[in-house]
């Protein structure tokens, strides 16, 4: 230390000497770092930092920021209508997460009717049900408050069609006898045991035990018979709702019985369900008593 002091005087007097007395200080420094372990800070102005070196005109940096350029200037294009007409192709639009939902419920739906037909109503689970549609099981509690309330929406929304398909049918007859023998005719393409005959039977057989599919049901059933009431062809009959319910009791019958013996005919039977439909004739007035002769009392 006795050293260094001259040397800092010096420093004061001639400008060149502060850098050796910096030089000693620093390297006095260093030795008591080795001593005692405390971290060097050197006393001064720190260092000048390098500049860093200029990057190259070619290279990768350079082609990731013409892409990223190129990417940007793609993105204006789309957003300006303009970038049709370029390399770039325009994806298609993604389904909203309301469309696939809707998609889901169609699923369910559509694949809860066909296993009514084959394993019947009460074979359906939620497992078989979503394996089936191709969804997770999840999704069928998520969109349905659970799975009778499921197949009850299912069946009657298969239903529904065909029934509407023979109010057309009957409608579109001259007669009540021509419409109910359209319609018989008409359930010969079905053997009983097929997807739709088979649904319909489930769908009956399930409505007594079940109150609120039979409630459905019933209005259902009495918009059908509504809708056969109200045609042109029982227009002029006497009791149209009476004719319109015993078509009705007729057709379900026939597919019934049909399912346990598919030899049954519509054609045999067809004769007897046109008397049924026929407009009975107004049974005579009563004849009037004879009036008495003049004179004669009563």
């Amino acid at each position: 230390m006795e050293r260094d002091i001259p040397q800092k005087r010096r420093a004061r007097r001639d400008p060149s000497c502060a850098a050796r007395a910096f030089r000693a200080a620093a390297a006095h420094s260093v030795c008591r770092f080795t001593e005692t372990g405390r971290p060097f800070r050197p006393a001064g102005p720190p260092p000048a930092r390098r500049p860093p070196a200029p990057v190259a005109e070619s290279g990768l940096p350079r082609y990731i920021g013409q892409m990223t350029k190129a990417d940007d200037q793609g993105g204006q294009e789309d957003q300006g209508g303009q970038g049709g007409q370029g390399d770039h192709e325009v994806s298609p639009a993604r389904p909203t997460a309301a469309a696939r939902g809707r998609e889901v419920r169609r699923k369910l739906l559509t694949t809860a009717a066909v296993l009514i037909s084959e394993v019947g109503w009460n074979a359906v689970t939620t497992r078989m049900l979503a394996e089936r549609a191709g969804v997770r099981s999840g999704l069928v509690h998520y969109h349905f408050e659970s799975l009778a309330a499921l197949l009850r929406q299912a069946a009657l929304e298969a239903m529904r069609p065909a029934l509407d398909e023979a109010v057309s049918v009957f409608a579109s007859a001259a007669t009540p006898a021509d419409g109910a023998e359209a319609l018989l005719m008409s359930l010969d393409r079905f053997t009983g045991r097929d997807p739709e005959s088979l649904l319909f039977t489930e769908t009956y057989l399930a409505a007594t035990r079940d109150e609120v599919l039979r409630t459905r049901l019933r209005e259902l059933t009495s918009g059908f018979r509504a809708g056969l009431t109200a045609g042109p062809g029982l227009a002029g009959h006497r009791d149209p709702e009476a004719a319109a319910t015993a078509l009705m009791a007729v057709l379900d019958g026939y597919l019934l019985h049909k399912a346990v013996d598919p030899g049954l005919s519509a054609a045999r039977i067809t004769p007897l369900v046109r008397g049924l439909m026929a407009d009975p004739p107004k049974p005579p007035k009563p004849p009037k008593p004879p009036k008495p002769p003049k004179g004669e009392r009563p």
